[in-house]
């Protein structure tokens, strides 16, 4: 083929080896490609092939199996890029081990037992709520009053239905 290709002859050709682009254009889906990508990447196969010299003879097989290789590069390249998104910087371990074992309060755990708690103070007496109060701040309380403010806590919970 001589190297000043017109763009009546490109296309004439392109004509010729049409179907190839369309058959490959179902069997390589490229997200966000239209008709129009894959008959452009295809004419930048065939405009290659006739630069290389690719005989007329030849040139079917040539850009079936090229452009084909082009569009499957094109997808596993696409592939890589969204895989690239998938992966999450990398996460020290130490740092989130409280989540990793359950310690850690989601926040409709977080909602629920505090609206729980407002529950629980609105309905306590003054002396139970002091108690209550002092428990949460992390101070020891005697076993007795402990098991006092529990049965209170649980009749408060279950009782009042």
């Amino acid at each position: 083929m001589e190297h000043n290709l017109d763009m009546e002859q490109l296309e004439e050709i392109f004509h010729s080896v049409q179907h190839i682009v369309w058959k490959n254009s179902r069997l390589i889906p490229i997200n966000f490609w239209t008709i129009d990508d894959y008959q452009q990447e295809g004419r930048l196969v065939l405009y290659d092939l006739l630069e290389d010299g690719v005989t007329q003879r030849k040139l079917f097989c040539h850009f079936k199996v090229r452009y084909k290789q082009r569009l499957i590069d094109i997808k596993r390249r696409e592939r890589a890029f969204k895989r690239g998104f998938d992966c999450g910087t990398g996460l020290d371990i130490y740092e989130y081990s409280d989540a990793l074992k359950g310690k850690v309060a989601s926040p409709e755990h977080t909602l629920i037992s505090g609206s729980l708690l407002e529950e629980v103070l609105e309905n306590l007496n003054l002396r139970y709520r002091a108690l209550l109060k002092s428990y949460l701040a992390g101070d020891e309380l005697h076993r007795m009053e402990k098991h006092r403010l529990k049965e209170k806590i649980i009749k408060i919970l279950y009782d009042e239905q």
